[in-house]
């Protein structure tokens, strides 16, 4: 397989996790958290040659992993057809630097994948789905290892409160609260990792700090604000509302 020079896939490398950390908000922590998960995948299962992306986005963490995790072939998919993919910020990097282990499509989860592959992921996806059983299906039937999926955490009573999924569909057009340990586990059988993501001494506390940042003071305080990210990445799960805000499993396929 052709690969990049490594002077320049770690220079690439550098510049999409800056780009990660000034978009703020999540972005950053999605990154380290699937990157953890992959890493836990490459420890179980060992040779990993393929990983589908489901809801892409920028691609800009699919591009980061691409570049850390070479011998990996990384296809981002989104659904959304009224965007040209082309056009976002990840895709254009990929382009521009021609990395050779990234490619691009569309693909819509409730329907069966033409495709199978090592890994299956989505980001903060399913909640967008309101028949995320018949996606989930589809996710598991692509995956022929593991299937990765996080998702935004809440407990069984707030999920079912009505001003608070009105809320949500309202704000982020989101089918559901969110999941909880229970639930996840009801469209995706087999987990073997749940952890519990977004902590409020962690991953809350750096969207905090980030907020009032420059993106000039964002590049100068990396290396401590990657710090700061690594402490949400923990081997707990939620069980209350109001310590952490997302979860994700990895489940065999």
């Amino acid at each position: 397989m052709v690969v990049l020079d490594s002077v320049l896939q770690k220079r690439y490398l550098h510049k999409v996790q800056i780009q990660l950390m000034v978009r703020k908000r999540w972005a950053y922590l999605r990154y380290i958290q699937i990157r953890e998960a992959l890493i836990q995948v490459l420890k179980s299962a060992g040779e990993i040659n393929s990983f589908l992306s489901v809801g892409c986005g920028s691609g800009l963490t699919e591009i980061a992993l691409a570049l850390e995790f070479p011998e990996i072939k990384f296809h981002l998919t989104d659904i959304d057809t009224n965007t040209n993919i082309q056009q976002r910020l990840g895709v254009r990097m990929s382009n521009e630097w021609a990395i050779p282990n990234v490619s691009f499509g569309t693909y819509d989860t409730l329907t069966p994948s033409p495709e199978s592959y090592d890994i299956v992921a989505s980001i903060e996806v399913l909640e967008h789905i309101e028949a995320d059983k018949i996606a989930a299906i589809n996710m598991r039937a692509a995956a022929r290892k593991y299937v990765f999926a996080l998702v935004p955490f809440a407990t069984h009573e707030t999920n079912m409160n009505p001003k608070m999924r009105e809320s949500v569909w309202k704000n982020h057009q989101h089918y559901r609260v969110g999941y909880n340990a229970d639930s996840i586990q009801e469209i995706f059988p087999d987990v073997t990792i749940l952890r519990g993501c977004y902590w409020n001494d962690a991953g809350i506390k750096l969207r905090q700090k980030l907020e009032h940042l420059s993106d000039e003071e964002i590049r100068a305080l990396f290396p401590h604000l990657t710090q700061l990210a690594t402490t949400d990445i923990r081997n707990s799960i939620p069980s209350a509302d109001g310590k952490c805000h997302g979860m994700w499993i990895l489940s065999k396929a």
